[in-house]
């Protein structure tokens, strides 16, 4: 198969409208309460609570990419013959990922439509509301009704502590980053609940503490998640604008 080029402008068209649809349901899912599936998965995608995603160019360019490529062959698949695999296409267009996931969809309208459609698919779903991922990169053509959507994290400093680089206190923090070697972190869904809880209680107050009034300790909050620990340490944060800024932020 010949690859098609990933440039065009349907194949961002209906870009901003997926991305609010998809943050807006991570962030309240009532948004979608009129979809079919509503009243049997609205529980699972209000517990934990999810945030946004953020957008990221080089993931686009990727979902673009595949998105073309099944409107070239009018093929909806995951990897068409002579294609690059989904991790590969994030590679290539120079995202570094640690964790990745694709969802795909044909034939639907409207930006809404198709989020719909994920929502009332459990593989779709357990990607969407995944508290996994962080970024989201997004192919549409609105024309030939095919759709890209790619989630994704990076983990990337821990295991290789040059990606920030450009952070203000690498040079004077790089030796204790890289000695010893660090594995990856494993997301766990406990941990996850327990920090969306308190980020929230921090939204709520506007306050940035490791414990607001009335709330329990961190030791106290991460066992009532359901996570049993031997260990526990928190990181928190306010006023970065994006995920990069912010793990800089914390290599101080």
């Amino acid at each position: 198969m010949r690859a098609p080029s990933w440039t065009s402008t349907a194949s961002i068209a209906r870009l901003p409208q997926i991305l609010a649809c998809t943050n807006a349901v991570r962030v309240n899912p009532d948004v979608l309460s009129d979809a079919s599936c509503f009243a049997s998965v609205q529980a699972e995608l209000k517990n934990p609570p999810r945030l946004p995603l953020n957008y990221d160019a080089n993931l686009t360019a990727a979902a673009v990419y595949h998105n073309n490529w099944m409107v070239s062959y009018s093929t909806m698949s995951h990897q068409l013959s002579g294609e690059p695999s989904l991790g590969d296409r994030a590679d290539m267009f120079g995202y570094d990922w640690w964790r990745i996931a694709e969802n795909v969809a044909a034939g639907y309208g409207s930006a809404k439509s198709v989020v719909s459609g994920w929502l009332c698919s459990s593989g779709h779903r357990a990607n969407m509301f995944s508290c996994s991922y962080a970024d989201i990169g997004i192919g549409s053509d609105p024309v030939a009704r095919y759709y890209t959507q790619i989630l994704a994290c990076t983990n990337a400093v821990r295991v290789n502590p040059d990606v920030l680089s450009d952070a203000s206190c690498f040079a004077s923090v790089q030796a204790e980053l890289r000695n010893p070697p660090r594995l990856a972190l494993t997301f766990n869904a406990f941990l996850a609940s327990a920090a969306a809880t308190h980020n929230a209680l921090m939204v709520s107050t506007s306050t940035m503490s490791h414990q607001l009034s009335g709330e329990l300790s961190l030791g106290d909050r991460v066992t009532a998640a359901g996570y049993s620990w031997r260990g526990v340490a928190e990181n928190i944060a306010a006023g970065y604008g994006s995920a990069k800024s912010v793990v800089s932020g914390w290599l101080w």
